[in-house]
């Protein structure tokens, strides 16, 4: 079983056991999200230089909050 974890205001926290999580652009459960190829946002051409806006995140739904996560900050595990 695939387990995604990401840290969230520095705890890592494991995407996998809540039925109401959703990573990506296409709000999709954790598991469904890294089978289908892990999308995450990174932008053709830089509109402006030097700004967070223009790097690349996954959007992470959790607890209904919703967390702008660096790829790096993105952990998968199978078990």
């Amino acid at each position: 079983m695939v387990h995604v974890y990401a840290n969230l205001l520095g705890t890592w926290t494991d995407l996998s056991t809540d039925s109401n999580a959703v990573i990506g652009n296409h709000h999709q459960r954790p598991d469904v999200w890294w089978n289908n190829g892990a999308e995450m946002w990174n932008p053709n051409s830089m509109t402006q230089e030097n700004t967070l806006y223009q790097q690349p995140y996954v959007m992470v739904s959790y607890h209904d909050v919703i967390y702008r996560v660096f790829p790096s900050q993105i952990q998968v595990v199978e078990k």
